[in-house]
């Protein structure tokens, strides 16, 4: 640590001769000496600067870190269009197995229909179709009678 020099002697000799009585000017005088010693301690040194200087980060850091962060950006970039690629794939199964689910509940319905036909087929003619055009099917009338039974 570097000592503050301050010639307390002196300061004191020309408070005396200011008119100042010796035991103010010696008190004013250690005042004055404990503010510059905590004034010299909050001060860096040179080691304390040697110290930081160790901290901070140098150019050959910094492009490191240029560098890091390019990577980084490619392999950002790599994922993506990665999962651009994996969302297309799952596109496709999913179109194909929507499609696998209508066709196999036609196939049921089908099945259904043929197991279990309907007791009264209902025949629209044409004619019955002109006559009801903009009305409510409800009223359409089956063209063929059928006996009952």
């Amino acid at each position: 640590m570097h000592a503050i020099t301050f010639d307390t002697f002196k300061f004191i000799s020309r408070l005396r001769e200011a008119g100042i009585p010796e035991g103010q000017a010696a008190a004013i005088s250690e005042a004055i000496k404990e503010t510059q010693i905590a004034q010299f301690e909050d001060l860096a040194a040179r080691r304390d600067l040697k110290d930081l200087e160790g901290q901070l980060a140098t150019k050959a850091d910094v492009t490191r870190m240029d560098l890091h962060v390019l990577e980084l950006k490619r392999d950002i970039e790599a994922n993506r269009v990665e999962l651009k690629r994996d969302i297309r794939e799952l596109e496709y199964r999913m179109t194909i197995r929507v499609g696998l689910m209508l066709v196999t509940a036609l196939g049921m319905l089908f099945t259904a229909l043929r197991y279990f036909p309907p007791t009264q087929p209902i025949v629209i003619s044409s004619a019955a179709f002109e006559q009801n055009m903009g009305k409510s099917p409800v009223s359409v009338q089956p063209a063929i009678p059928h006996p009952a039974p």
